[in-house]
């Protein structure tokens, strides 16, 4: 998405990052549309991003709302009582 430059200057960011299964999933179609679009590849990109540190020990049991760096987004996380970190329910 051109901006790995910029995030690399930025201390204190989490990403919460898909396992390979999650990719996966996405259709072949999905996925060559968002690597054709730089700006909608940003976007996904961005709201996977907290502008904080959060370790996953940090992150609440209880679904919470958390403000990405997407500008307009929020993502619900939460976490299972053996640390596994989830983003919008997606387990």
């Amino acid at each position: 998405a051109g901006f790995a430059d910029e995030l690399g200057e930025v201390y204190g960011l989490t990403v919460f990052a898909p396992t390979n299964a999650a990719f996966a999933k996405i259709p072949t179609d999905t996925l060559n549309a968002l690597l054709a679009d730089k700006e909608a590849l940003r976007a996904v990109l961005l709201y996977h991003i907290l502008p904080a540190r959060v370790l996953a020990s940090q992150v609440p049991t209880k679904p919470r709302l958390a403000e990405t760096l997407n500008g307009c987004e929020r993502l619900k996380v939460d976490r299972t009582p053996n640390g596994r970190v989830f983003v919008d329910e997606i387990r």
